[in-house]
């Protein structure tokens, strides 16, 4: 009896431990105590190359290409999903991108027009920001003063906002994803004129994706204003179907 005894204490004991472990792990990658879950905090197995720094990379599409998420492949591969705990989310509204603190780049896909006034005010309350816009819909000037790089297809600005955002749309969503990710690690070079930093951020994604093929199918080169002939600093053309080149 008394060997039994001993037997069932030392069951109850072990399942005890056992309960008190699994309740510690459980415990692991909860929201913090101000209910806003952080990168890297949400107690997933990380499967992307980035460790996290805390800091969001914020990707606001616009209305046309919300359904578009297949365009973030690459920078959830290099920086990770927020919901899987790296630091890139995807918004639909600039006050989606006010709620996140703090937020490192913010890359803006084909938003609508006037969307630069609001860029503007969000530059004015957070001047460490990046600012990275893709296909803008606004007038060149306004856009290139706000923004640290923006890509543009050629001869957008020649032609209806309509038209360059249904030529954009056609592009397929391998080509758009490894240009949103080149161009987001060009923004992490130094401050050299745009085609040299995309030149440099172009070899680091060839070399972290392992995948040399990444745009060589591209002819990269500075906005030239028409009227003074004077090529931008921050402001790309990308042609998707070119030669491969970096002018």
């Amino acid at each position: 009896m008394m060997n039994r005894g001993l037997f069932l204490t030392a069951v109850i004991a072990i399942t005890l431990f056992v309960l008190s472990l699994s309740g510690c792990f459980g415990s692991f990658g909860k929201q913090t105590a101000s209910g806003e879950a952080q990168p890297g905090s949400r107690g997933v197995e990380r499967s992307f190359r980035r460790k996290p720094d805390g800091r969001y990379i914020a990707v606001w599409l616009g209305p046309s290409w919300s359904d578009r998420r297949d365009i973030l492949d690459d920078l959830h591969a290099e920086f990770g999903q927020f919901a899987d705990g790296g630091a890139v989310l995807s918004v639909t509204t600039i006050e989606e991108v006010r709620g996140l603190s703090p937020v490192r780049i913010l890359v803006t896909v084909a938003v609508p027009e006037r969307s630069v006034r609001e860029l503007e005010r969000f530059r004015a309350s957070d001047p460490e920001i990046q600012i990275l816009s893709v296909f803008p819909m606004d007038e060149v000037l306004p856009v290139e003063a706000v923004s640290d790089l923006v890509l543009d297809l050629p001869a957008a600005s020649d032609i209806l906002s309509g038209e360059a955002e249904d030529t954009a749309f056609s592009i397929p969503a391998t080509e758009l994803s490894s240009l949103l990710y080149v161009s987001v690690l060009a923004l992490e070079t130094d401050s050299s004129p745009a085609p040299d930093r995309f030149s440099a951020a172009l070899k680091l994604a060839r070399e972290a994706s392992r995948n040399q093929s990444v745009g060589s199918s591209w002819t990269v080169s500075a906005w030239k204003d028409p009227d003074t002939g004077i090529r931008s600093r921050n402001h790309l053309v990308i042609a998707m179907n070119g030669s491969g080149a970096v002018q």
